[in-house]
């Protein structure tokens, strides 16, 4: 997530600043990269919590409907069964939304690959680039900012492991906590 900071700009150093080595960046594959494994860990933990407290409502729901039924088969209430109707339909569709990012991250390296974008910030249209000269659409759903960001000033678009047409896989930008999913056309 992109926050806001204030800055204040100096025209020459402070005389105490020692000027500091050039540290090179070593990309390490994603299954070893510490800040997307946090990361990882914390979406996934975020949703566990989303399912536990669906699946609660759910149960609490069911079981009001079943004593009300048990009690007095007059007292049936279509309400509270199309609440747990719609709590089961939403727990499904909700699960089908977040099954990618539940399953853990494919093994391989960082693949950059050049990228256009074209339209959207929630979803991102691009054309990319193949490393064969040809090039074809991507669609990045439910973009987090900093990757639509650094999409649009690098033009590089980073992906874990290998590309192929029609295969949908993570895009985000090595060593830092940005993820999100891209789609090949």
């Amino acid at each position: 997530m992109l926050w806001p900071y204030q800055v204040k700009t100096v025209p020459s150093l402070p005389e105490d600043a020692v000027r500091l080595d050039v540290v090179e960046q070593r990309i390490v594959p994603p299954e070893e990269d510490v800040v997307l494994i946090a990361h990882r860990q914390r979406i996934v933990r975020g949703l566990r919590a989303l399912f536990a407290a669906g699946v609660a409502a759910l149960g609490l729901l069911v079981t009001i409907q079943v004593v009300m039924i048990v009690e007095d088969r007059s007292r049936v209430q279509p309400g509270l069964v199309m609440m747990a109707i719609f709590w089961l339909v939403a727990l499904v569709v909700g699960y089908d939304a977040a099954k990618g990012m539940l399953k853990p991250l494919p093994r391989g390296k960082w693949s950059e690959l050049v990228a256009v974008p074209a339209s959207g910030l929630a979803t991102l249209g691009c054309r990319i680039q193949w490393p064969d000269g040809r090039w074809s659409d991507a669609l990045l759903s439910k973009v987090d900012p900093a990757l639509a960001a650094n999409v649009f000033g690098t033009q590089r678009l980073w992906i874990v492991g290998e590309a192929f047409r029609g295969a949908t896989t993570f895009a985000g930008v090595p060593g830092h906590a940005v993820l999100g999913r891209v789609r090949f056309n």
